[in-house]
């Protein structure tokens, strides 16, 4: 497992398309019910933003936002962090559908994942399965062994383009972070014009 979780986080860095340079952390609303996400990370080219816990540690690294529980998740890389019991890291990345080789035409979340689990050719074959995160249309993918476990996620944030998003924890810890995991991914935003953060444009009431 924990050459798989490091693998993945790798090969996450080497089929991204996007790279975010820059970290930005402000506050924003808490969600009302669920996780409590009351931190912001923005990317310094203003195309990638999501929320995430306060008491979390943020990263990026070649071309990747990594995230975990503690310092202690991201700053393990003699081992994998992810298969020590109470510690959790994910990675995120956005990938452009038309720089991935092998798609069908029109590619939905579970294409590009299943393209992505491809690679994991000395594994025993994942077949990712459609789902929602929010309102919008993703895919997922789940392993384990008797020493931790790895969820995938594909989620589409613009035509054509999906957020990756790769997760590891000990086994039977899975179930504790998921959560807010997808809660992270539902705020996920994307913006190709850099805009991310700036607010929504004014509308003219009716009759103005």
């Amino acid at each position: 497992m924990r050459i798989l979780v490091l693998g993945l986080l790798m090969l996450a860095v080497a089929v991204a398309a996007a790279s975010c340079g820059g970290v930005t952390v402000s506050d924003s609303g808490a969600i009302e019910t669920g996780p409590v996400l009351n931190m912001t990370y923005a990317s310094g080219d203003g195309k990638l933003a999501f929320n995430y816990p306060a008491d979390w540690s943020i990263r990026e690294e070649s071309g990747q936002v990594l995230i975990g529980n503690s310092t202690a998740a991201l700053e393990d890389t003699t081992s994998d962090a992810t298969t020590t019991p109470g510690q959790f890291k994910a990675g995120i990345s956005i990938l452009q559908a038309s720089r991935i080789q092998g798609l069908p035409l029109n590619p939905g979340p579970r294409d590009v994942l299943n393209r992505f689990t491809q690679s994991l050719s000395s594994q025993t074959p994942i077949a990712p399965a459609d789902t929602t995160i929010g309102s919008r249309r993703a895919a997922r993918a789940e392993l384990s062994d008797n020493t931790g476990q790895v969820v995938l996620y594909t989620l589409e944030v613009q035509p054509g383009v999906y957020a990756l998003i790769t997760a590891g924890s000990a086994r039977g810890e899975l179930g504790s972070y998921e959560p807010t995991l997808l809660a992270i991914a539902d705020s996920i935003r994307y913006s190709p014009r850099g805009d991310v953060l700036a607010p929504p444009a004014a509308t003219e009431e009716a009759g103005s």
